[in-house]
């Protein structure tokens, strides 16, 4: 969950970001304010391949409208995490709206295509539809699928409310 607002100038901060600053690029020009960035996430990978790490980056503007959301997913073994979903003007991924649910298509080394989603902790159960059929109880999914789908993801919040996936 996001947190109050700290430096992040120092070393320690540094390593922290450098995975994702990179992709903070698609923020140039946008009056930004402030950015936070949260892990909401980490699953196992399937034929263990390690652990993924979902990452949420808000970026809010001086302006109060324009806020920039992005969930990054970062593999293990890779330097940097990648964009895989980016919503203009939501509440997701704030102090106020913590909940953010996310997913991407995933090769294994084995040449296998998985549906990977993570939403944020208290999301109850994950539902993938459009091309893929499945239902995971807790945060995080993981089934098989092909190369090209475009699933759509619902998640179940403790609280009984639903949660869209950022597009």
């Amino acid at each position: 969950r996001p947190t109050a607002s700290r430096d992040a100038s120092g070393e320690a901060a540094g390593r922290t970001w450098a995975p994702f600053a990179c992709s903070l690029s698609v923020l140039r020009s946008q009056g930004v304010r402030s950015v936070n960035a949260w892990q909401y996430a980490e699953q196992e990978l399937p034929e263990e391949s390690g652990t993924a790490a979902w990452v949420c980056t808000r970026a809010d503007t001086w302006r109060g409208t324009g806020a920039q959301v992005l969930a990054q997913l970062r593999l293990p073994g890779v330097r940097y995490g990648a964009a895989v979903a980016r919503s203009t003007d939501v509440t997701a991924c704030g102090a106020r709206e913590p909940q953010v649910l996310a997913g991407a298509l995933w090769k294994s080394k084995s040449d296998a295509w998985y549906l990977l989603a993570a939403g944020g902790s208290h999301t109850e159960s994950i539902t993938a539809s459009h091309g893929v059929a499945a239902t995971a109880r807790g945060n995080v999914l993981a089934v098989p699928a092909k190369k090209g789908l475009r699933p759509e993801l619902t998640g179940t919040l403790d609280d009984g409310r639903t949660v869209g996936m950022l597009r």
